[in-house]
């Protein structure tokens, strides 16, 4: 199994090329079904999904039985996403080391429903946490309901038995300093706020994460020289949180990022 590298395809092909059981990390931050198209430079990504391009083939029963609730009660748009991340996880699952975990990146439009699918796919008494990745947006503030300044991360481990590192970095809130971190984060400024992120590169990629917050991630939940899948990788933050932690990492995405994976080096 190679390492320290990038396949630009589907990330449905890349994990054919994984080994069982060999993955201690795998960071999931797929489309958000937007029900639109991203763009920005060069780089574009689908976030709409045809009911003729998907299909309910997964192999594990209860999953696939809570998808056709989801397509009988009619919510053909939620349904055919879900179909198309189901398939994925199902697959990813099987790479992941048996004391490794799963973060899942998403936001209030699918939250809920892929908080279920993960529950029946890992059970859930491996689910960690829930968390809260809260920031600011520059944008016009809605004016019938709160503005959306948040993300959820969902935290699961593939069995009981995990790695787990628990990171002593400070959250200053209200001048109070946190020493263990909580499952809210607020000291993690996005690339679409006021403030920056520092010491990091904006690659113009829609929807980039910031490298703070996938250095905690891997931090957390990695030794050095483990193994780590980033399926939707975008403009790869990963890799280069790993070359500076000394991480391997297995990278996929639908764009060709490799101009972005040079400069990151």
């Amino acid at each position: 199994m190679k390492t320290n590298i990038f396949y630009n395809e589907d990330c449905i092909e890349t994990v054919k090329k994984i080994d069982d059981n060999s993955i201690s990390l795998i960071y999931v931050d797929p489309p958000f079904n937007k029900n639109r198209n991203f763009k920005s430079g060069d780089y574009t990504f689908k976030d709409k999904w045809d009911k003729d391009d998907i299909t309910n083939n997964i192999k594990i029963d209860k999953i696939r039985k809570y998808l056709e609730t989801i397509k009988d009660i009619g919510y053909s748009d939620i349904y055919n996403y879900l179909c198309y991340i189901s398939e994925r996880l199902v697959l990813f699952k099987d790479k992941i080391k048996d004391n490794g975990s799963l973060f899942y990146h998403c936001d209030y439009s699918v939250s809920h429903y892929i908080k279920i699918i993960l529950d029946l796919l890992f059970d859930r008494n491996n689910f960690r946490n829930e968390i809260i990745w809260c920031y600011s947006n520059i944008g016009v503030s809605p004016k019938q309901n709160y503005p959306n300044k948040h993300d959820t991360i969902f935290f699961y481990s593939k069995n009981k038995d995990l790695c787990y590192y628990q990171q002593q970095e400070g959250i200053h809130h209200k001048s109070k300093k946190v020493t263990k971190l909580p499952d809210w984060w607020i000291d993690i400024t996005s690339f679409n706020g006021y403030m920056k992120p520092a010491n990091d590169k904006h690659y113009k990629y829609p929807t980039q994460k910031p490298l703070k917050l996938l250095e905690r991630i891997v931090l957390t939940s990695t030794k050095e020289n483990d193994v780590i899948f980033d399926p939707f990788c975008g403009s790869s933050p990963l890799s280069e949180v790993c070359i500076k932690n000394n991480r391997r990492y297995i990278l996929s995405d639908i764009n060709d990022i490799s101009s972005i994976l040079e400069r990151r080096k």
